[in-house]
């Protein structure tokens, strides 16, 4: 609804309230910073598409953190990605990671499906 694109493209300080939320996608957003989702630590799934977000690497932290898609938030790398403990699925679909990383990716997290 209305109040939902809202929270969707301005600030995310209203994720301090929901420490039980376990999905989140965000679309469209100037969102450039992940570390805002930290604070929901029993997040399980976060969709970002359309996100100039700089880096994944703070997600880590996010102990049951099992899906990640980054959809065209053109990511040139993703940093740490063998440090997220419960990761299984990452999709990186339109972002600016060649072929090469993403075997590497694959290579190195060997029980994380890696869709590029």
């Amino acid at each position: 609804g209305e109040g939902y694109e809202h929270c969707a493209k301005s600030e995310f300080s209203f994720l301090e309230q929901m420490h039980n939320l376990e999905g989140v996608c965000v679309e469209g957003s100037p969102l450039t910073d992940v570390t805002c989702f930290l604070q929901c630590t029993k997040l399980t799934e976060i969709a970002l598409v359309h996100c100039p977000i700089q880096t994944i690497a703070p997600l880590k932290q996010l102990q049951y953190l099992t899906h990640l898609d980054l959809i065209n938030c053109g990511l040139t790398e993703l940093e740490d990605i063998e440090k997220f403990p419960s990761l299984q699925v990452v999709s990186v679909e339109e972002n600016s990671l060649t072929e090469e990383q993403i075997a590497h990716y694959r290579s190195i997290c060997k029980d994380v499906m890696i869709y590029g």
